[in-house]
């Protein structure tokens, strides 16, 4: 953990499995050779870290601003540009994942203070933070998984996982037989597998994985 502090999580680790980030406190990068090393705030006092590119060298997570701000910003971190924060869609912001070359980040931010607002967003350093919308029939939707490149962007709008491309728009991924929710966290670095959990008809939460070819198939308890 890092000094001063009693407590430290991990919650994401590079694709070359090198590097780990997390919150202990602040926001942390570890590696072997350097061990834990604090990445600092936004001027406010809280930061966690949730993601990592594939060699490490940018990160993905959030934090609050120097007050009086009071919403929390999603951060992109490199040892070059610091801890830079990526804006909102109108209120707080979560950066949660980011692709392998660190260009995008995905998560969610709110357009006001109301739960009700949240929604998915994919940024990039072109573009800056694209609202992703809804699947028709929910009020909110979130981004939890990116394929490598930064093209296939995954999560939850309402009660439905969803897969996100720029061809195809929000996408829903269907239920289990049965059931009634589904949510999508995981998605493979080519963007055609994503993997997530959802109820079955008895109420039971249950991982499933899925694809085009098959759909929604559900892996057991």
């Amino acid at each position: 953990h890092l000094p001063g502090v009693t407590y430290s999580y991990g919650f994401g680790v590079s694709g070359d499995g090198l590097v780990a980030v997390g919150l202990s406190d602040h926001a942390f990068r570890w590696t072997a050779a350097g061990g834990m090393q604090d990445l600092g705030t936004m001027g406010g006092f809280v930061s966690e870290a949730w993601a990592a590119s594939d060699d490490g060298s940018f990160i993905t997570g959030n934090g609050d601003l120097a007050p009086p701000a009071s919403f929390y910003n999603a951060f992109r971190w490199s040892s070059a540009e610091g801890m830079m924060s990526l804006g909102t869609l109108g209120a707080a912001s979560y950066g949660l994942a980011i692709s392998a070359d660190g260009a995008v980040v995905v998560g969610h931010s709110y357009l006001t203070p109301s739960a009700s607002t949240d929604r998915a967003f994919r940024w990039t350093t072109t573009f800056g933070m694209q609202d992703l919308g809804t699947l028709s029939g929910a009020t909110a939707a979130r981004a939890l998984g990116v394929s490598a490149d930064g093209s296939v962007v995954v999560g939850s709008s309402g009660s439905w996982a969803f897969r996100w491309t720029s061809a195809t728009g929000m996408v829903n991924l269907g239920l289990l037989p049965g059931g009634h929710q589904a949510y999508a966290f995981g998605v493979s670095r080519d963007g055609s597998v994503v993997a997530g959990h959802g109820t079955t008809a008895d109420g039971t939460s249950v991982a499933f994985r899925w694809t085009v070819q098959n759909g929604m198939v559900p892996l057991g308890t």
